[in-house]
């Protein structure tokens, strides 16, 4: 300054715009990925000069990859005068019953040093919306089979696939087939993984060589998680009978006349093999 002039200087006494970030919810969606857009915002803005902030996207429950799509981007800009940016993360949106709800966070980790970070961390929740998959069991026919017991599956259906564990009780009952005479079969509860679609109850069937009727037994689902029981929850296992109809043969016989008075001649009428049904 010359001799006869004062420089006044004009200190900033504003305190720097603090950054946030909100917490978002979003429905998941089906097989269209849809965005979940976070707001970060200034407190006031910032003039003539840009503030940057860096961003990070962490797991929680949802899993980038599978449920999100992470940011190709890691920091957000603020032009002048500007107090919102925002941060698009693309829902990976299925068809599978998932927890009702799954979440990721974004974290503000760094700032340019125009503004402060005063609440870092937003939640981002992806609420699902698909209805609980059905449990269904059907008929099923197996063959006898002859003096050796056989192993016979019958499958319970998931439809569709699930997110979560699916469990679901089985109980065997007699039908026309007597437990421990035709089959072996006890009670229990099948284990679907995510992402499977059928489980086999397993049968031992016990196998005769007796002729019999086709005989039938019941199995029933009960108590479903992560499920429900569909209109067919009852199934019927039929064990046809593989063995030929017995024989039957007559015997000739032979007796001495006698004198007087009468004898008996006795016919024997064999029938082979036994039979497992009443024969006339």
């Amino acid at each position: 300054a010359l001799p006869n002039q004062g420089l006044a200087r004009i200190f900033d006494d504003d305190p720097l715009p603090g950054l946030s970030v909100n917490d978002v919810s979003i429905n998941e969606g089906n097989s269209d990925s849809t965005n979940l857009v976070f707001t970060v915002s200034l407190s006031a803005p910032a003039e003539n000069q840009f503030v940057f902030v860096d961003f990070s996207i962490t797991n929680g429950t949802a899993t980038a990859g599978t449920d999100f799509v992470a940011a190709a981007k890691s920091q957000l800009q603020f032009g002048f005068g500007e107090t919102s940016a925002t941060i698009t993360v693309p829902i990976i949106g299925d068809n599978f019953d998932e927890s009702d709800e799954e979440t990721f966070s974004v974290t503000l980790t760094a700032s340019s040093g125009n503004a402060i970070i005063s609440n870092p961390q937003g939640q981002g929740t992806i609420i699902d919306d698909d209805q609980l998959p059905t449990l269904t069991i059907g008929v099923a026919s197996i063959p006898e089979g002859n003096t050796d017991s056989s192993n016979s599956v019958f499958v319970v259906i998931l439809s569709p696939a699930s997110g979560r564990v699916v469990t679901v009780d089985y109980a065997i009952t007699n039908g026309t087939a007597t437990a421990g005479i035709d089959y072996d079969g006890t009670n229990g509860m099948l284990t679907f993984q995510p992402g499977e679609v059928s489980q086999p109850i397993p049968l031992l069937i016990k196998g005769d060589l007796l002729s019999e009727i086709d005989e039938t037994l019941i199995v029933n689902l009960s108590s479903p998680t992560n499920a429900v029981l569909g209109t067919t929850s009852q199934g019927v296992v039929t064990i046809q009978n593989d063995d030929d109809l017995p024989v039957l043969s007559i015997s000739s016989t032979s007796l001495l006349e006698g004198n007087s008075g009468t004898n008996n001649a006795v016919f024997t009428v064999t029938l082979s093999p036994a039979s497992g049904q009443t024969v006339t």
